[in-house]
């Protein structure tokens, strides 16, 4: 009995084999070199990156015994991003970067005992533009494009989320047609200034828009 239970699997062995033998075999797939580069501000606890264009240029946030600061990380040198503010305290994130080296971020004031505002910078090779939507709390700005246009997502005083887009010093607000007025959200712009996000209708359906 063994005998034939162990030729029935001798048999089965050499189907399968025979099967394979039959298939097609393509090339496996190679491992795609990987390269690391570790980004860490000099002096700082926590390095974050956040965003890169096509020239390896990346921008982020880093955090230290004494400061919270945004930084652009340029091929091994580091720059600390840090708008003009008279504030007691300050935190600033660099958030976007584009192909001609246009970082956009936001920066916190604030004072010892009372929370201030996030206002938008933008840092054009060691020049700054700082602008928040008029009326609101804090300010997103969530990409740059190469045009230098940004998108915006902001907070208005009652804590409602809206949208803008920031062109060369004008504000435009970003809003569906069937916009409920309490969450709309901007998350990407192309160099043709299409732009993208999400945002919640008179039904309470959330939609994506372009």
């Amino acid at each position: 009995m063994r005998f034939l239970r162990y030729s029935s699997l001798r048999l089965a062995l050499v189907t399968l084999a025979l099967l394979a033998l039959a298939v097609p075999q393509t090339a496996s797939a190679q491992p795609v070199p990987t390269q690391f580069t570790r980004i860490s501000v000099p002096g700082a606890g926590v390095t974050s990156a956040l965003s890169l264009n096509d020239k390896s240029q990346v921008v982020g946030y880093c955090y230290t015994a004494t400061a919270h600061d945004g930084f652009l990380y340029d091929h091994g040198v580091y720059t600390l991003l840090d708008p003009p503010t008279t504030a007691p305290f300050h935190e600033t994130f660099a958030m976007g970067i584009n192909n001609r080296g246009q970082v956009v971020g936001n920066y916190l004031e604030s004072d010892p005992v009372w929370y201030v505002a996030r206002h938008c910078f933008l840092y054009d090779h060691g020049n700054y533009t700082t602008f928040q939507v008029p009326g609101s709390v804090d300010n997103y700005p969530n990409g740059i494009n190469n045009q230098g246009q940004v998108i915006v997502t902001y907070f208005d005083s009652d804590f409602n989320l809206h949208s803008a887009l920031y062109d060369h010093g004008v504000l435009t607000a970003l809003s569906p047609p069937d916009d409920l007025g309490v969450d709309t959200e901007v998350w990407g712009i192309n160099d043709r200034g299409q732009v993208v996000g999400v945002y919640v209708d008179m039904d309470f359906v959330i939609h994506g828009f372009l």
